[in-house]
């Protein structure tokens, strides 16, 4: 009967024994799986999330591109502008030196009774002394300065498109005529250059401008009668034509 019992206790401690050890693996199972889901599931939001840096990486790549291919254009525009612009100003340079040599050429004969012809900074300048357009004091141009206008005038009217300048200027000492002063003085006879040049030779009055300068705008020392000579004087200045060119490259 005792080893009946003992049989039965063996027996019954065998079938607990054996139903506890597949529960522990079935449960080390599931936990390995769950860890493997979560691994899983994590990779998978790696992977999306580098999916996704490589469009963004793509599409900045393809703008990238775009605005280089943009630059590019842009650049080759610029360049062909900037040819262009180069050409005129050349072209502009060539027509200035050729009308530089002609105004010397035809104003020769009254070089040296003050007059000069300066191209500095793209502009001509034609220096004139008072002495050759004026009496002293006077506004009204006299017989060689009218000769002066004249050779002059024959050459502007071959260069329509250039605006020219006129401008008066004065020594410092003073000048007072009624209410007339030195700078009223250097107005007036810029002002009688001008008349003659439209009234004598149809120069169009839209390309001239007259301006005076009185004392204010010496080119030498007012302390000497040589000084002040220079400074009474009229300048003829004539620009190239800059609106061509930039009528060109807009």
């Amino acid at each position: 009967m005792v080893r009946t019992y003992v049989t039965l206790l063996v027996i019954g401690g065998s079938l607990i024994f054996a139903s506890c050890g597949p529960s522990k693996k079935m449960r080390a199972a599931t936990a390995r799986i769950d860890s493997l889901s979560t691994a899983n599931a994590d990779l998978l939001k790696l992977k999306g999330s580098l999916e996704d840096s490589v469009k963004a990486g793509q599409d900045a790549l393809k703008t990238a591109n775009e605005a280089l291919q943009n630059s590019k254009t842009e650049f080759e525009t610029a360049k062909t502008e900037l040819s262009k612009t180069k050409t005129l100003l050349t072209e502009e340079q060539q027509k200035m030196d050729a009308l530089r040599n002609r105004l010397s050429d035809e104003l020769k004969d009254f070089l040296g009774d003050g007059g000069e012809v300066k191209f500095e900074n793209g502009t001509i300048t034609i220096e004139m002394l008072s002495g050759l357009l004026y009496p002293s004091g006077s506004a009204v141009v006299n017989a060689k300065g009218k000769k002066a206008l004249d050779a002059l005038a024959g050459v502007l009217n071959d260069y329509p498109d250039l605006v020219v300048n006129i401008v008066g200027g004065t020594d410092d000492k003073p000048f007072r005529r009624g209410n007339n002063d030195n700078w009223g003085l250097s107005t007036q006879r810029a002002n009688s250059v001008v008349r003659i040049l439209t009234k004598k030779y149809n120069i169009a009055p839209t390309r001239l401008v007259a301006s005076g300068k009185g004392e204010f705008d010496p080119v030498a020392d007012n302390s000497t009668a040589g000084g002040r000579a220079q400074n009474r004087r009229t300048e003829i200045v004539i620009n190239p034509d800059i609106d061509k060119v930039w009528s060109a490259i807009q």
